[in-house]
């Protein structure tokens, strides 16, 4: 970084840069004020993990206050009180910052209640990130005003504003919320359970795309105002209710309202208190919904330990004829029975029935334990038909599926990088070893692909036999 800092100049391969971004970094600030003087057209920094000090600060505010900066994500770091009111000074002199990403910076009330008026100065910020940055209610005030004031189009407040369980969020800032027209992206993780009039109000928002309320403490009851929204709703693309108190009643209620639905394309449902009585619903759902693309089920704990048989099996139906589904997660957590309940190996010929059927499944995701043999059972059956191209059982079969995920649709291998295979030029001494994961895997390649059988070259007369 030192010697890259000291040869640049207006004549170096870096004088049109458009974006800057470190992760996990070691200190960069006299390479970054480098980067920025030598740099006209860098008007993207992210800084992901990286070490700052002064310099770093202090480069990113002149380039603030020459107007030439668009959008900064500082994540992972400790601002300290210093370097937050000087970048708060910068902010309020830019006129051309859209984006800003605070993410885990440790802010705190009086560091971000500078920003946030550096902010309104400005007036031209489109979009925040303040996630997991311990600011307390005391700076609902300033952040209402943002809300009310500037059209923004993406706030996430993840893990702010603690208050005491059942308590509801602020309605000053539900009401905020609900009249900003512009919003699209809306995260309220982790923080206070919104009122119903809350979502009455969302059901109608013109631009909302993406609403995240997991770990939230959201009822049953008001399951039943998701279901209203749901129906009502045709913006919503991505919906999170991860880690929420919906029991198998609010589940029905979401099931029947996704079946009415044409807009939503991502739903998360992870760690609610449901199980077969519910998930039984999505057989249907899955059937009528033609806009889901993205289903994650994982960690249900209800007092029946879970979604079991009955309920996977639900799912596996429900495929048979769905059109859309292109990503399905069934991840075990604590509690969850969905890989490990009796009965559950018998369903390995109707899993491999719904991945030679189904054209739209690309991604499937199961996590659990001693998942091996079911999981040779389905790639057993499975046939040129198939269009899967990511195939997971569990932590023991992982690398082995990696491997027959490829080859899976025999049309497709030639075009596929085979990156979780290993390179041709090792096959042949992979089948002198004991590792048989890899040996199966290349077989089954070989077997359906003769024509690859020409490239290999034994060198030895022991991995000729193999072969």
């Amino acid at each position: 970084l030192v010697r890259a800092a000291d040869q640049m100049d207006g004549d170096s391969c870096f004088v049109e840069l458009e974006m800057l971004y470190f992760r996990d970094g070691p200190q960069v600030g006299t390479f970054l004020q480098k980067a920025l003087q030598s740099c006209p057209t860098l008007r993207t920094i992210r800084l992901d993990g990286t070490v700052l000090d002064r310099v770093a600060y202090e480069a990113i505010v002149e380039r603030m206050e020459r107007n030439a900066l668009e959008s900064l994500k500082i994540s992972r770091h400790s601002m300290d009180f210093n370097s937050g009111l000087l970048l708060a000074e910068g902010i309020a002199r830019c006129s051309s910052l859209r984006v800003l990403d605070l993410e885990m910076t440790h802010l705190g009330d009086v560091v971000a209640g500078a920003i946030l008026e550096s902010i309104l100065k400005a007036k031209a910020l489109k979009e925040l990130n303040l996630n997991s940055n311990n600011i307390s209610s005391k700076s609902i005030v300033p952040i209402v005003q943002l809300v009310g004031e500037l059209g923004l189009e993406r706030l996430e407040l993840e893990n702010n504003f603690r208050l005491m369980e059942n308590q509801s969020l602020d309605p000053r800032l539900q009401k905020a919320l609900t009249e900003n027209r512009s919003l699209r992206t809306l995260n309220l993780n982790g923080m206070s359970t919104p009122s119903r009039q809350f979502f009455t109000s969302l059901m109608h928002h013109p631009q909302l795309e993406m609403l995240k309320i997991g770990r939230n403490p959201l009822p049953d009851t008001d399951a039943n105002e998701v279901e209203v929204f749901l129906t009502t709703n045709t913006h919503l693309k991505h919906l999170d209710l991860s880690d929420n108190s919906i029991g198998d009643a609010g589940l029905k209620a979401i099931c029947k309202g996704l079946e009415k639905n044409s807009t939503l394309e991502t739903l998360i449902l992870q760690g609610i208190k449901a199980g077969d009585n519910s998930v039984v619903a999505m057989k249907s759902m899955l059937f009528a919904n033609r806009s889901l693309q993205k289903l994650v089920i994982s960690d249900f704990r209800d007092e029946n330990g879970g979604v079991g048989v009955e309920g996977i099996r639900a799912i596996f139906e429900g495929l048979i004829h769905n059109t859309s589904l292109r990503i399905l997660r069934l991840e075990k957590g604590s509690g969850t029975q969905c890989t490990g309940a009796p009965g559950w190996s018998d369903q390995s010929e109707l899993l491999a029935c719904v991945l030679n059927t189904n054209k739209s499944l690309h991604e499937l995701y199961f996590a659990g334990r001693q998942l091996e043999s079911f999981g040779r059972a389905v790639v057993a059956e499975l046939t040129e038909e198939c269009v899967i191209q990511v195939l997971k059982f569990g932590a023991d079969e992982v690398d082995n599926c990696q491997k027959l995920r490829y080859l899976t649709n025999m049309n497709q291998v030639g075009q596929m990088v085979l990156r979780r295979v290993p390179p041709l030029s090792l096959w042949p001494r992979i089948f002198t070893t004991k590792k048989t994961n890899e040996a199966d895997a290349i077989f089954y390649l070989l077997r359906q692909n003769p024509a690859l059988i020409g490239q290999l070259k034994p060198q030895t007369s022991q991995q000729n036999q193999k072969l």
